[in-house]
């Protein structure tokens, strides 16, 4: 259900954030004159982000950015926070969190570090005519917390791991306003970070899903209170069987396209479990679907992923050449 519309800012998603291709490195403009900044989104992710803080916001909560790489996602929701009409403090809202590491941002980072391995200095070079708009977490969010301020608009891209995805459950998800919040998952329609998928199948009696936007994205509005247990609960150590239907849950609630792209998640489930053969059957059942549009084509992720899965099973299953 469409209740935003971002696609309106697509084609300058950033208003002075243009790019060449959808993808990968954009031109910022900046009070010192343009950059080039990288980043993992899309434009039309961008678009998004930048319309929840300039259309959606309210000021009810905070805008979380969780793991804006070298702060274009920070960029976007920043200035549309500084377009909101509303009569909103725009002091201290936005709260980023990342290591802020080069080693963890691959090509991503070149020409960005500045010699002691930390990116923070581009970050802020980015960001630097929004920084009043800004808390700045630098560190590991596993050594970090939340005090309980409501959360309108939460960005979530530091789900890489089971620890990781729980703690955003445990701190952040509480904090949610019922009816008002946004969660957005950039992880979502990609198999690597399948739990992404499988946790919002589990809580998915609390979230009406609103958008999927191309490259990974899925955006939910929060519908209930969440009940602690349902925070809580160790879903890295669900038996398969239950992670396989929650799995399976989440495919049939996503559109054509993105649904293939789960398929390759579910099939990476499987291998870590050890169940190589059906994630092989899994596998051969992927047929990537063009989206209606650009924005919602997943078939070149979902093609991707099916490569990527099966060369994972391939390493895992050759075997050692006796001497």
């Amino acid at each position: 259900m469409a209740l935003l519309n971002w696609r309106k800012y697509t084609d300058d998603p950033c208003v002075g954030a243009k790019t060449t291709s959808v993808f990968q490195s954009f031109a910022v403009t900046t009070s010192r004159g343009p950059m080039t900044v990288r980043s993992m989104l899309s434009a039309y992710e961008l678009a998004l982000l930048y319309a929840l803080a300039k259309d959606w916001y309210t000021g009810a909560g905070e805008m979380i950015d969780g793991g804006p790489l070298l702060g274009l996602s920070t960029y976007a929701m920043a200035r549309g926070l500084a377009e909101n009409q509303r009569p909103v403090s725009t002091r201290r809202r936005i709260y980023s969190f990342d290591l802020f590491l080069a080693r963890d941002m691959g090509w991503h980072a070149e020409g960005s570090d500045s010699g002691t391995g930390s990116v923070l200095d581009r970050f802020v070079e980015i960001n630097r005519e929004y920084l009043d708009s800004i808390s700045i977490s630098a560190g590991d969010l596993l050594d970090m917390g939340w005090d309980g301020k409501p959360i309108e608009v939460l960005f979530i891209d530091v789900a890489k791991s089971w620890d990781l995805n729980a703690w955003t459950l445990r701190n952040w998800y509480p904090a949610l306003i019922p009816g008002q919040s946004m969660v957005v998952h950039q992880d979502y329609v990609y198999f690597n970070q399948y739990w992404v998928a499988l946790t919002m199948a589990w809580l998915s009696e609390y979230f009406e899903r609103c958008e999927e936007v191309f490259g990974a994205t899925v955006c939910f509005l929060n519908r209930s209170p969440i009940p602690a247990e349902k925070l809580n609960a160790n879903l890295a150590a669900l038996p398969l069987s239950d992670k396989v239907r929650l799995m399976e849950q989440a495919i049939r609630a996503s559109s054509p396209s993105a649904a293939e792209v789960l398929k390759c998640g579910l099939a990476y489930c499987l291998v870590e479990h050890g169940e190589i053969q059906e994630a092989r059957n899994i596998l051969c059942s992927v047929r990537p679907a063009a989206g209606p549009d650009l924005e919602t084509d997943f078939s070149g992720i979902a093609a991707s992923n099916v490569q990527i899965v099966s060369e994972i099973i391939d390493r895992r299953t050759v075997q050692p050449v006796e001497a």
